[in-house]
């Protein structure tokens, strides 16, 4: 009888471990550029613009502002800007870190906290001399 019940719980962890084991391990970061990015790059146009949570007017220049994320990490934006995108906070969805070099300023890095982000929507907020910007994109 001990026996019989001893190859049964045997036989059960071994079934639960093989089970366990076949889950898909996610990576984070991978998740964040396959919504990002896709496979074949994504192009985000800025929808909305904020200031210390106050809807500003776009500009015309602002409402064509498109920004471009290929799943490689590289950054194209409408102004010309090219450059480098990655996420690098512990937990990968919580930033995103541009970094693209300006004629004028030099190299020029903005740390992004992402405030939502979906497969169609991202919205992003940094500070800029004590002033709260947030940019909301839509694909």
């Amino acid at each position: 009888m001990f026996s019989t019940i001893f190859k049964r719980i045997s036989l059960l962890i071994i079934v639960f471990g093989a089970i366990s084991c076949g889950k898909d391990v996610v990576d984070p970061d991978l998740e964040l550029r396959k919504i990002l990015a896709g496979p074949a790059g994504s192009e985000w146009r800025l929808d909305a613009f904020l200031t210390n949570d106050v809807v500003q007017t776009l500009s015309p220049a602002q409402r064509s502002f498109r920004m471009k994320l290929s799943e490689d990490l590289i950054y194209e934006d409408s102004d010309g800007h090219f450059g480098n995108w990655r996420s690098h906070k512990s937990n990968p969805k919580d930033s995103l870190l541009v970094i693209f070099q300006n004629p004028i300023q030099g190299f020029v890095v903005t740390d992004y906290a992402i405030k939502k982000l979906t497969s169609n929507s991202l919205e992003l907020n940094y500070q800029y001399n004590n002033t709260k910007i947030t940019l909301c994109y839509k694909k």
